[in-house]
């Protein structure tokens, strides 16, 4: 290995004197749980939401043949170091030439649904305070800003999505486009 005898002893020393620091808790479940149903309690998601929910999961199964992507879309809000590539990974893909069915075998399962619109709740509350929200519910703005995440890893890609993933890094990224995507094209 690269390492000295001395550097070897000094990671163990280090490690040690880590494990005796712990780690400390900063809620219990309990608490959690508390807090948890009191979101469910009362941030208000109208039926008009859950539709839109409704409409983004379906869309993962059910991807509109004209929404393919766009070659110059640069609005994919990943970190700094995918965009700083962006242009590369059009160009090495050809990502742009493929549509939502020729990449996505399965979409979200119901289960998309559940943790969209519990999330969306979530993320409504913690914008109540920071926005200075009049009323604690659920707003397309809640739901855009994590289907994202809450649905990325729930589908299931094709062959060809998967050779494409693979030319430039993986899976996830790829899902993230395709819901990006999705996001972007079913109205609320």
């Amino acid at each position: 290995s690269g390492y000295s005898l001395d550097d070897e002893v000094e990671i163990a020393k280090r490690n040690e004197e880590y494990d005796r620091l712990g780690v400390r808790s900063v809620s219990s479940i309990e608490n959690l749980e508390a807090r948890r149903m009191f979101i469910q309690r009362n941030v208000h998601i109208s039926d008009r939401m859950r539709v839109y929910v409704a409409k983004l999961v379906r869309a993962t199964h059910n991807p509109d043949l004209r929404t393919g992507f766009d070659e110059r879309k640069k609005s994919v809000k990943l970190d700094k170091a995918f965009m700083e590539n962006w242009d590369y990974i059009w160009k090495k893909t050809r990502i742009g030439k493929y549509t939502m069915p020729d990449l996505i075998r399965h979409g979200s399962s119901p289960r998309g649904t559940m943790f969209l619109t519990s999330i969306s709740r979530s993320a409504a509350f913690l914008a109540h305070e920071r926005e200075k929200r009049k009323i604690l519910q659920v707003t397309p703005k809640d739901i855009k800003k994590i289907a994202v995440d809450v649905l990325a890893h729930r589908l299931w890609l094709t062959d060809q999505g998967k050779m494409v993933a693979e030319e430039f890094g993986g899976r996830h990224i790829l899902s993230r486009i395709v819901i990006e995507n999705i996001v972007e094209h079913v109205e609320w």
